[in-house]
């Protein structure tokens, strides 16, 4: 990529600019702005060829000298539309009051590397400017005193041109969500019941899904065995998870299945990460017994059939009148 000495006026176009000549800067030469027109803008032109590079994003680096007496102003134009702008604003602390109005190695700034007072290197100080053939290239600069005595001159070594990194690719992963489009399934009418997780975006490829399944019921209570992934195919935006309950004679209550959507660096969950099915429950037991029941200082015996319907054991009984005030505790035995 390409690299002026900015006192080389084989490519580059001076206008209020001079060369001096100084031990520091490459190829000891350097360019300022003119002491005894220090009120006029310095340019420095350059049109950008084939040659230089294609068309694209690139960064400009400039060595030059910061020096403690001024704020010189540098503006970048392609095309004669303004793009960019950086100030010599690091300013070293040197010697001298006033200070000295001189190019020294405790004021240079290199295209590269650290700089005087363990201060961060500015370059590139224009960045990511679009150039391509043809662009007419130009870099005014304005001499400032910061009220000094001296001026600072915009001194200027050497500017390369490089092309611009590319940034990280923007990978934009689909979003999952996930619906059940029945979510009560019962032992009663065995039918199937299912979710739909759905993805956004780009369909062109499989998408593997993981999931993890909780909730109060046993894989012995559905099917099929959830294996905790599924694949949404090539070409479709989702996939249907179908469980069918299994009647099993036990008397269980509802019991619920939870599956949940597991992170991936493929794909992003959704704000509603899972999905219940409740699986209600068509089982009862009949329990013949006799039941002593208590009340106060009486007590009589209840024979028949009990229902018992999860873990509540109920049947309608008749209490007999006692003398004992209404509110008395009573008690049941033998169920």
């Amino acid at each position: 990529m390409p690299k002026f000495e900015a006192e080389d006026t084989t490519r580059l176009s001076l206008e209020n600019y001079i060369v001096f000549e100084s031990d520091i800067a490459s190829g000891g030469q350097a360019i300022e702005i003119s002491k005894t027109n220090t009120t006029e803008p310095g340019f420095i032109r350059l049109t950008w060829t084939e040659a230089d590079g294609p068309a694209g994003n690139y960064n400009f680096n400039i060595a030059h000298f910061d020096e403690a007496d001024g704020r010189s102003t540098l503006t970048l134009r392609v095309n004669n539309i303004p793009i960019s702008r950086y100030i010599f604003n690091k300013n070293p602390a040197e010697q001298g009051n006033p200070p000295i109005d001189i190019p020294s190695s405790s004021n240079y700034i290199g295209l590269t590397g650290s700089i005087f007072d363990g201060l961060s290197n500015p370059n590139p100080v224009f960045e990511n400017v679009t150039l391509a053939p043809g662009d007419q290239i130009e870099i005014s600069a304005v001499a400032d005193s910061l009220g000094n005595q001296t001026d600072e001159l915009a001194r200027i070594d050497v500017i390369e041109i490089t092309p611009a990194p590319l940034a990280d690719p923007v990978i934009n992963v689909p979003e999952l969500t996930i619906i059940p489009t029945n979510g009560t399934l019962a032992e009663t009418v065995p039918k199937s019941g299912g979710i739909t997780i759905s993805r956004t975006g780009d369909i062109s490829q499989s998408l593997e899904v993981t999931y993890t399944v909780s909730g109060t019921a046993s894989p012995s209570d559905y099917k099929p065995i959830l294996t905790g992934t599924v694949t949404i195919p090539e070409g479709q935006q989702s996939v249907d998870l179908k469980l069918t309950p299994i009647a099993d004679g036990l008397v269980e209550g509802e019991e619920t299945v939870i599956i949940t959507l597991e992170n991936s660096p493929n794909y992003q969950v959704g704000q509603t990460p899972s999905a219940t099915f409740t699986i209600t429950d068509n089982d009862q037991s009949t329990i013949t017994e006799s039941v002593t029941i208590f009340c106060g200082n009486q007590e009589t015996v209840a024979t028949g059939a009990w229902l018992m319907d999860g873990l509540d054991l109920a049947q309608a009984v008749t209490i007999p009148s006692s003398t004992e005030p209404a509110d008395s505790p009573w008690q049941m035995q033998g169920a």
